[in-house]
């Protein structure tokens, strides 16, 4: 019986780390704008549901007229909340499953899967320009 919550955990594991890898890879969108730049650069988190479909906040650096730089980032902060809405929604379906149901580890990763994918944010840096 240990076994095979080990096993389950061990497998529960690969797929976070998968999908945390597979969220957080090389995607940093830059934008430089010939203005000036006043200001401190600002850092704000941004965010997002269904894929990035729907904003969930206002938009950052709507206080600017104009921006001198923006830079959109998964930073360290997003990587932490995308593995807690993953292990979250992994927990939330494996718990909708039955004792000794076999389907109960590919619901707890659609779960895993999903959550993140309805809810997540990105770290955006700005500076406003003159």
């Amino acid at each position: 019986m240990q076994l095979r919550y080990t096993h389950r955990a061990i497998s529960m594991g690969l797929v976070l780390v998968t999908l945390v890898a597979a969220t957080t890879g090389c995607f940093t969108t830059k934008a430089y704008s010939r203005a000036d730049a006043t200001g401190p650069i600002v850092s704000e988190h941004q965010w997002f549901a269904i894929g990035g479909l729907i904003e969930l906040n206002k938009p950052v650096g709507s206080e600017c007229k104009q921006l001198a730089y923006v830079e959109s980032k998964m930073g360290a902060m997003d990587v932490v909340i995308n593995i807690g809405l993953s292990v979250a929604g992994s927990i939330v379906a494996s718990s909708a499953c039955g004792a000794g149901d076999s389907s109960c580890q590919s619901t707890a990763s659609l779960g895993g899967t999903l959550l993140p994918w309805m809810l997540g944010s990105r770290t955006v840096e700005y500076q406003c320009a003159k």
